[in-house]
């Protein structure tokens, strides 16, 4: 799973200039709404809860 990020960063570092930073933020963001989209399937927590986490989590990244 990690090479597929990994591999998809790289294809982000190849056409843009992307600071080390900005790419640990996109890397992390990934690992987190990948985490958020199996917490959905959880019978215990909301789904409309956890879809308000991503949105807060990809405006934040947005910006």
């Amino acid at each position: 799973m990690s090479e597929i990020f990994s591999h998809f960063i790289q294809h982000f570092d190849r056409y843009f200039i992307l600071s080390r930073q900005s790419v640990l933020v996109i890397q992390w963001s990934s690992v987190c709404l990948a985490v958020l989209y199996a917490l959905n399937f959880h019978p215990k927590i909301s789904r409309e809860r956890v879809w308000f986490y991503a949105g807060i989590l990809l405006r934040a990244v947005l910006i």
